[in-house]
């Protein structure tokens, strides 16, 4: 389970980025990386959340970049923007990569302080 907290509904979704590559990867040292657009949809927010995160693991799994930040811009029922990705074996692999994103127990919503989500990911 994952779960990230944003005063916008973008920043939601970057923290949420960074959170499910925190389950397998340590990127606290990493400086630079490429920058790869990306761009999700449609779907309602929750939805949007899974596809965007289920782009993250692509990019890990196929390309073998993986995305230590994001850039999330929200557009009607679309998420666009760019990772910042480095290559998976710049980094210090602490966990086994998720396979993927489930929609049990999925959450995206506005809260008293800003927005919040949570996720439950398949290892």
């Amino acid at each position: 389970m994952i779960e990230a907290w944003g005063p916008t509904a973008a920043a939601c979704y970057e923290e949420a980025v960074g959170a499910l590559v925190d389950v397998f990867a340590d990127t606290r040292d990493v400086q630079g990386g490429a920058t790869e657009p990306f761009e999700v949809g449609p779907g309602r927010p929750d939805d949007l959340l899974v596809l965007l995160l289920e782009d993250v693991l692509l990019a890990a799994d196929a390309r073998g970049h993986v995305p230590i930040a994001a850039a999330v811009d929200v557009r009607g029922d679309h998420l666009v923007g760019t990772f910042t990705t480095v290559a998976l074996e710049e980094l210090d692999v602490i966990g086994a990569m998720p396979k993927g994103v489930s929609y049990s127990d999925l959450e995206f919503g506005p809260t008293e302080s800003g927005w919040r989500c949570r996720a439950t990911v398949d290892v």
